[in-house]
């Protein structure tokens, strides 16, 4: 989990990013994680934006972006797949 550089929707933008290993599903860890580096990127480095984005099948990642304010933007494909934009700005 963290941040980092992306390019999205034909800009660059800070993304969070977070994986688990299914065994670690469900435990609410995903929204700790994101909570604390989402405190990082806004309280220490001072980001403003941060985007999220998941496969419109993937609802427990949803679940989590809405957990942590992220607001949906939309629909984009990334990496050729249909995902769905999310976008937390302070």
């Amino acid at each position: 989990a963290g941040l980092r550089n992306t390019h999205v929707t034909g800009k660059d933008e800070v993304e969070l990013a977070y994986a688990l290993i299914a065994k670690f599903w469900g435990k609410g860890l995903a929204t700790e994680m994101g909570e604390k580096i989402l405190k990082i990127g806004f309280e220490l480095l001072n980001i403003r934006e941060i985007v999220c984005f998941t496969l419109i099948t993937n609802k427990a990642s949803q679940r989590v972006m809405e957990k942590l304010g992220f607001q949906y933007e939309g629909e984009i494909i990334h990496a050729d797949l249909p995902h769905l934009l999310y976008c937390l700005i302070v």
